[in-house]
């Protein structure tokens, strides 16, 4: 199954991106090594990874240590009111230098004010979303352009 979607999205030019898996359930868990080799299968075939809500206390340096995706999104908890709180700020800074250390994107959550976003410049964060910017959407996103499926078997 993987070799056949690795083919398929060769062969249509798609770039995927497996955005989010967190949250779960206590019952709908899986073994970390399990959800870790899959994670980096999913990178070997070309899908970028990300870790969500880091800082949260569930994705954590924990996680970072065993398995490093090309995003981290850092959760809005520790964003929020960055402009005005000099110890978020001062994680965030450490927390910047470890990713760019490790070679891994950083993206900002739930960026609300004109101020937070500019402290977020200031230390040089260039990915970000929040209401600031748009607010959530889904509805509004245009369809992905993709072959249909039977284009793509019959080029195999």
């Amino acid at each position: 199954m993987i070799a056949t979607l690795h083919h398929q999205l060769g062969e249509s030019g798609t770039h995927a991106h497996v955005d989010r898996m967190s949250g779960l359930p206590q019952r709908f868990r899986v073994r970390t090594d399990h959800l870790l080799n899959i994670l980096r299968t999913y990178k070997a075939i070309g899908f970028k990874t990300a870790i969500d809500d880091f800082g949260a206390g569930h994705a954590g340096l924990q996680l970072l240590s065993k398995f490093q995706p090309d995003i981290v999104k850092i959760d809005m908890d520790l964003v929020r009111g960055i402009d005005t709180d000099p110890v978020k700020r001062s994680i965030l800074r450490y927390t910047l230098r470890l990713l760019e250390d490790l070679g891994i994107t950083p993206l900002c959550e739930g960026i609300e004010t004109a101020d937070e976003l500019e402290a977020l410049r200031d230390l040089g964060v260039r990915l970000i979303q929040g209401y600031l910017i748009a607010k959530p959407a889904f509805e509004r996103l245009a369809m992905p352009i993709v072959p249909p499926l039977r284009v793509l078997q019959a080029a195999e």
